[in-house]
């Protein structure tokens, strides 16, 4: 697992990463808090902020579809 520091100087584990067009959205949780769920961009090696909120969408977005089978619930799953 990768851990990284933000700005805010706590420690985030990062999650997954997204690829679309020429950027790469870098998403992060916050092991200590649940709720602390936040999206980067990498670029030239370090997490900038996204420019709005539609690019937060659209890379929130990218994360959901990329992930779908993760968030599913599924039936008659049996656990061994």
């Amino acid at each position: 697992m990768k851990y990284t520091r933000l700005e805010d100087g706590k420690e985030y584990l990062i999650v997954g990463n997204c690829k679309y067009k020429n950027k790469t959205y870098i998403y992060l949780t916050n092991m200590h808090d649940k709720d602390d769920f936040c999206i980067r961009k990498l670029e030239d090696e370090y997490l900038i902020d996204l420019e709005d909120e539609d690019e937060f969408k659209k890379a929130l977005l990218l994360f959901t579809r990329k992930y779908q089978d993760a968030f599913e619930y599924k039936e008659n799953v049996t656990i061994v």
